[in-house]
């Protein structure tokens, strides 16, 4: 298991937060916002 949290300096569009795992690399993509909103996790799988 692994964790890692951090800071992103603007606000992201979290429902159209995708992320892909393939040959051990590990891809998050985060769509720039237009206004700020609160966190949300995603889970990898």
């Amino acid at each position: 298991m692994f964790h890692r949290s951090l800071g992103l300096p603007r606000p992201v569009r979290d429902d159209e937060i995708t992320a892909t795992l393939a040959d051990g690399v590990l891809e998050v993509r985060l769509p720039i916002a237009d206004r700020e909103r609160d966190g949300r996790r995603i889970d990898i799988g």
